[in-house]
């Protein structure tokens, strides 16, 4: 071992010294640098979160800019900085716009979002389609459809409102919307959603609109008052009352007529003709015609209003300008624009006032300024460098927020008796009060009114619910159709598929003969898959494992063919063989003729002279359906149920609609001959048989317009 010469080790010591304190340095140096990093990243993460509300606003705003769009209107968008009123801290650049195809253009988007010294960037991919495009070439994509079935003039390019109430609705339960297209709910009345609803688009009604869950919703459109609580969103609020927030809700644009009441955690911008009221959480920008009261300890970005500003929140404001006056009991403001007169009490205006009434400081500071009014007597340490000039005005552009306007809903009549003419089989009792089917437009099966029997047991073919010209006592056959012909089969040959008990009718089994079912009194869908339109003068239920196909939606193979398709694993029945709707189905050409009935999977209701009975449609139990359900007083949901198609209610008895259960609403995959919008009860009430959706639909009875979030991302 080396030793150290005695005249070097003052030197080493030293050293050691001094690499020690350097160390130490350093560890301090990074600690200190930890703790301000972790407040900056504290910082930007509150700071980040307006931001990022703000660009997400900016996503729905582009995509309504597109909407209702013509041919020469998107020609004429190029690629550059998009200008939006009204919308501060929010920058849209369109990057590129292209044409994938004939009939639609797409758009690159960056949304810049920025509030609180931070900035969010998202990018949005649009496809848009003009709205005097028409489509042609209609597809083929109906499930079990074959070549040569054809419905609307135009493909499905768009939807129809998914949800449509005449009457009060309540979300409950797990609801979900699936599919591609926006999902969109209307409802002439109150919406009351306190469940977990995913996947919705927009609701609009003509009552208030309360969201008392998590749910988060594109846009709310309302004739009253918009109340979200707990932790529910909305990009859009619209109400020609007020809009009320609590709890830990958010919403991106906020315009109201009436007044805003903001106690929950954020709105991007709020537009007010009344008031706005700010008690907890924070607004980052206001426009309202009225005053503001702002207690919140959170701060404000901006604030215009043509009334008083009374502001108590935390610093960091940029700006407050007020054709009324100005009083501030809190926070730093940078600056401050007023006609009226202005007031501190521990605030600060730390940029410039403008203003044109007098400055009253007890205490507080102001750092530069004009004002027209008197200065306080004597004058405060705080106010410096602010001049007195008499006569002086402050230049403010009035606040003019564009008023919500009156949101309509059609309401269609539901009227069972109505669509007999359009039904391949009518159900009912005779004279007698035996069962009695009236067939009409049916191959195989000769126009006529016929008794509904059984065959004496026989053990080789089935021999329940079968065509008769008489029966005796017991409901036997003695006169049976020749050849033997049934309409429906069981689960066994010794299991009737068609009864009747205490005025309604029992459906359960395996299935029907294709078409329209018509049933006089209520109706109870069991066991089974039915390639049928089911309509009844009562209520419906469904019960069991009950699949049905309504017969626009199942197109040419199931129906004209009487070939089921091969995932349903039905046992066929020679009975049923050659059995088709006439009226439906184009055998020569091999095409399938929609009807405006046979858009529907379920109609409840009807009237006798001026009075309606019925009506009730009630889903449970494990549900699929396929097609438009329409109650004509009450739609219940419960259990697991699926509905590919559209769900209504015309309240015309009265009641509320409840959705509560698992209830899925599934938009995949509907063929271009399932029309909802023709659907009885969907069109308008002077239409009771069907038709176009008046004023709302266009191109072969689409919906448009057409415009489609293809994807985003941060950048």
């Amino acid at each position: 071992m080396k030793t150290i010469p005695l005249h070097q080790r003052g030197v080493a010591s030293l050293m050691v010294i001094l690499l020690t304190g350097l160390s130490l340095t350093v560890a301090a140096l990074g600690m200190m640098y930890m703790v301000q990093g972790t407040q900056e990243r504290q910082l930007a993460v509150h700071a980040m979160t307006p931001a990022q509300l703000k660009a997400w606003s900016g996503v729905e705003l582009v995509r309504q800019y597109l909407t209702n769009r013509t041919t020469q209107d998107l020609e004429a968008l190029t690629a550059g900085e998009l200008k939006v009123e009204g919308a501060l801290g929010l920058t849209v650049q369109v990057l590129s716009k292209t044409r994938p195809d004939t009939e639609r253009y797409r758009f690159v988007v960056n949304l810049a979002g920025s509030a609180a010294d931070s900035t969010a960037i998202v990018q949005a991919v649009y496809d848009a389609r003009p709205l005097d495009y028409v489509t042609t070439s209609p597809a083929d994509t109906a499930a079990g459809t074959s070549s040569g079935s054809t419905g609307s003039s135009s493909g499905p390019t768009g939807m129809p409102d998914l949800v449509k109430i005449n009457g009060d609705l309540n979300l409950g339960g797990s609801v979900s919307f699936e599919g591609a297209g926006e999902a969109a709910v209307s409802v002439n009345g109150k919406v009351n959603l306190s469940g977990n609803v995913t996947g919705l688009d927009s609701i609009k009604a003509t009552g208030d609109i309360t969201l008392e869950s998590n749910a988060s919703i594109g846009s709310l459109t309302s004739n009253g008052t918009v109340t979200l609580a707990g932790s529910a969103s909305a990009i859009t609020v619209a109400s020609m009352k007020d809009v009320v927030l609590s709890g830990n809700a958010n919403a991106g644009t906020v315009t109201a007529n009436g007044s805003v009441s903001m106690a929950g955690r954020q709105i991007g911008t709020a537009n007010a003709i009344g008031n706005v009221s700010v008690t907890g959480g924070t607004i980052t920008t206001i426009n309202t015609q009225g005053n503001v009261s702002w207690t919140s300890a959170d701060a404000a970005r901006t604030i215009n209003a043509n009334g008083s500003v009374a502001y108590g929140g935390s610093n960091n404001t940029t700006t407050i300008v007020s054709i009324g006056n100005v009083s501030l009991s809190g926070g730093t403001v940078q600056t401050v624009r007023t006609q009226g007169n202005t007031a501190l009490t521990q605030g600060t205006i730390q940029g410039r006032l403008d203003g044109q009434g007098s400055l009253a400081a007890n205490p507080g500071t102001v750092a530069s300024g004009t004002i027209g009014g008197a200065l306080p007597s004597p004058v405060p340490n705080g106010i410096r460098n602010v001049q007195q000039v008499a006569g002086y005005k402050v230049a403010i552009d009035p606040v003019k927020v564009t008023p919500v306007t009156q949101t309509v809903v059609q309401s269609g009549k539901v009227d069972a008796y109505t669509l007999r003419s359009a039904a391949n089989y009518i159900f009912e009792l005779d004279a007698q009060g035996r069962r009695q089917v009236t067939v009409q437009n049916v191959q195989g099966i000769a126009n006529g009114v016929y008794l509904i029997g059984n065959y004496p047991s026989d053990a080789t073919r089935g021999y329940r619910a079968f065509l008769c010209t008489a029966v005796d006592a017991n409901g036997v056959c003695t006169e049976p159709v020749k050849p033997g012909r049934t309409i429906c089969y069981g689960a066994t040959t010794y299991n009737t598929c068609l009864n009747y008990s205490g005025g309604t009718w029992l459906l359960s089994g395996q299935g029907f003969a294709p078409g329209v079912l018509w049933f006089k009194g209520n109706l109870q869908a069991g066991n089974g898959t039915y390639y049928n339109s089911m309509i009844a003068t009562g209520n419906i239920t469904t019960i069991g494992s009950n699949k049905t196909v309504a017969v626009n939606y199942a197109g040419y193979r199931p129906i004209c063919t009487n070939t089921p398709r091969t995932e349903d694993r039905l046992i066929a029945s020679s009975d049923l063989n050659g059995l088709y709707p006439k009226n439906l189905c184009d055998v020569t050409q091999s095409v399938y003729v929609p009807s405006a009935a046979g858009n529907l999977a379920f109609l409840a209701g009807g009237y006798v002279g001026s009075t309606f009975s019925g009506g009730t449609i009630t889903l449970g139990s494990s549900n699929d359906t396929y097609g438009s359900v329409m109650a004509g007083d009450r739609l219940v949901t419960s259990g697991n149920t699926r509905v590919y198609g559209t769900l209504g209610s015309a309240s015309q008895g009265g009641g509320t609609q409840s959705m509560t259960g698992s209830t899925t609403i599934d938009t995949t995959g509907w063929p271009d001959t399932y029309t909802p919008e023709q659907a009885p009860g969907y069109s308008d009430a002077s239409s009771s048989e069907g038709g176009d959706f008046t004023g709302e639909f266009d191109h072969g009875g689409r919906p448009e317009p057409t415009v489609t979030v293809v994807w985003t991302r941060y950048l």
